[in-house]
């Protein structure tokens, strides 16, 4: 076995690296058995066989990769120590930010509550009944004038006794007296006064002393006085400021009512809006879905004139005829469609006119089909032109004729009978004659679903499309 010995080999360089570790490699074979051959080189180093470097060289190349990972590793962890450090350091200056501001907002609210506390003290002193401080004041006042007036009479009473004890007390001296004294008695006498003086002086000081407290006391009255009326005037100027107040929230309030009540009528118009707009949409519905079925029923008939093979023939002018005005009218239909989904609400009454001069073409169309076997050919034509049927209708709309008489009316004018009569002589009727009949179910239904005095013929301002 070959021990090879341990360094430190980040702090070689790599070449010094390659060359240096056979050598570690070669004089680490201490304890290598008998058996084991070492090759010497032409300088005379030890060098190792050829299998030995190769296991050498795998295991250098095992140390590389690892110290490559570990270096990885480790600049993988600097960044994220960095990282960390940068995301401390972020917190720590938010932390100090939002602790500065936490103390900030604590020291305004100490601030707030020691002004409230003082304004709380403040009106609790305004609160205190003028009417109770202002007899006390003048109680006090009229205490303090007594006092002064009984000190005044106490002086002069105690001040005249004074000076009737000593002319008491020197006249009985002068009577015990020999007369030789009477001259040093009456200088006694005489410089006696000057005591009393001094007594007056200190009485009259102490009268002055209490007019002087008796002048700060009023001055005091007057003072409080007008702080009481300054108190007064605060007290009408935050009223004032309060009836201010309220005012200015009761305009708020009406303002917000108002404002409440133009939201709900917006919102009552737009409902409004709304529901007329899916009434149109559903009327556009139910006008599409007629003429759909007017479209259905021109298809029939013209499958049902397409059936008729027998009499092709004799009625091909009358049978192409009747094509083109199908086709005409199937165009006339279209054009109402597309006219009824661009016109808006307002054109309700042209259209329902042309509805009208719609289904005076196609009666008389039917009637023309029912009878065309007993017109003659000249009447045929006349009364299938476009020009005869659009001057028949404005006849009729010109003499008030009511829509369920059509049929009989057209068919006086084109038969030249009443149509009663071609049923009481038991005439055949064409098959021809279910588009009457579906014309007539039709403008029923139309009659019983638009009953608005807009669609009907006699509010409508008929304008005949053909001159």
């Amino acid at each position: 076995m070959i021990r090879v010995a341990v360094f430190n080999f980040k702090m070689l360089p790599t070449r010094a690296f390659d060359r240096f570790s056979l050598q570690i490699a070669i004089s680490g074979m201490s304890n290598q058995t008998d058996d084991e051959e070492v090759h010497v080189g032409p300088d005379g180093t030890f060098r190792p066989t050829p299998q030995q470097a190769e296991d050498l060289q795998l295991q250098l190349d095992e140390v590389e990769q690892e110290l490559h990972q570990a270096a990885k590793y480790g600049l993988y962890l600097v960044e994220k120590n960095e990282e960390l450090w940068q995301t401390i350091e972020r917190l720590h200056v938010e932390h100090e930010t939002a602790q500065t501001e936490w103390k900030g907002e604590m020291k305004t609210v100490e601030r707030h509550l020691y002004a409230a506390q003082q304004e709380r003290d403040a009106w609790r002193l305004c609160v205190i009944p003028l009417s109770l401080r202002i007899p006390l004041s003048s109680r006090k006042c009229h205490a303090v004038e007594d006092e002064v007036f009984q000190l005044q009479q106490s002086l002069t009473a105690a001040a005249a006794a004074q000076i009737t004890m000593q002319m008491h007390r020197r006249g009985s001296e002068l009577r015990r007296s020999p007369s030789s004294d009477f001259v040093g008695s009456r200088s006694v006498i005489l410089q006696s006064p000057p005591s009393l003086d001094i007594d007056l002086d200190v009485l009259k000081q102490a009268v002055d002393d209490k007019d002087a407290q008796l002048r700060q006391a009023l001055a005091r009255e007057v003072d409080k006085d007008a702080y009481i009326k300054r108190l007064q005037q605060t007290k009408r100027d935050t009223l004032d400021i309060i009836q201010q107040m309220k005012t200015a929230a009761a305009m708020d309030v009406d303002v917000r009512r108002s404002m409440e009540a133009r939201h709900a009528a917006l919102v009552d118009r737009l409902s409004a809006v709304q529901m007329k707009l899916d009434e149109s949409q559903d009327a556009l519905q139910t006008r599409l879905e007629e003429e759909s079925r007017l479209r259905d029923r021109i298809e029939d008939l013209q499958a049902e004139l397409r059936s008729q093979g027998d009499d092709v023939d004799a009625q091909t002018s009358a049978i192409q005829s009747m094509r083109h005005k199908c086709a005409r009218l199937e165009k006339e239909l279209q054009a109402v469609s597309e006219l009824a989904e661009a016109a808006s609400t307002s054109a309700t009454a042209t259209d329902a006119f042309d509805r009208l001069e719609s289904f005076f073409n196609l009666t008389a169309l039917g009637i023309i089909l029912e009878h065309q076997h007993r017109i003659a050919q000249e009447q045929l034509l006349e009364g299938s032109s476009r020009q005869t049927i659009a001057r028949w209708f404005r006849e009729a709309v010109a003499s008030e004729v009511p829509y369920h008489a059509w049929h009989a009316w057209l068919t006086q004018r084109i038969t030249g009978k009443p149509r009663r009569r071609f049923f009481a002589k038991g005439a055949d009727v064409s098959p021809s004659s279910s588009l009457a009949k579906a014309i007539a179910d039709f403008f029923d239904k139309y009659r019983h679903d638009k009953k608005s005095p807009k669609r009907s013929l006699e509010s409508a301002n008929p304008t005949p499309p053909y001159s």
